[in-house]
């Protein structure tokens, strides 16, 4: 026959296991509970976000009809058509300002040099009255 004190070791040896593999079973059931748990929490965060986010897409829905009824797409493009003879107008008046500007430095040459000339006569006739050649 076995020894009674053998029997007892392999006896308190697979308690323990079923103890160990008991403990491990019950935090599996509690993490599952926990899972359950969280995952009921986000399926309803989850419908809560849906929810909302079909109240804004209605919204936004409303919005874009408010926009086309009050004619967004043709105000648009009279924005873009106006930007469009800003942009003509002002190329056409920085080649006229270019054009001016090379127009006044030609005529301001043009004047400079009747400046110098009238300097000129004017010191030429200083010079005859002073010389005498003028009676």
């Amino acid at each position: 026959m076995d020894d009674p004190r053998e029997t007892f070791l392999k006896a308190e040896e697979q308690t323990q296991k079923l103890a160990s593999q008991l403990s491990a079973l019950k935090e599996k059931m509690e993490g599952h509970a926990d899972a359950e748990q969280s995952l009921a929490e986000t399926r309803a965060n989850l419908k809560e976000l849906i929810d909302e986010l079909v109240d804004g897409s209605i919204h936004l829905q409303n919005v874009v009809k408010k926009l086309g009824e009050i004619g967004t797409p043709e105000i648009l493009d009279q924005i873009n058509g106006v930007e469009e003879k800003i942009d003509d107008q002002v190329s056409t008046l920085a080649e006229e300002i270019s054009n001016f500007r090379d127009i006044t430095k030609s005529k301001l040459s043009k004047l400079m040099i009747f400046v110098y000339l009238l300097i000129g006569l004017n010191i030429t006739l200083i010079i005859i009255q002073i010389i005498g050649l003028t009676p």
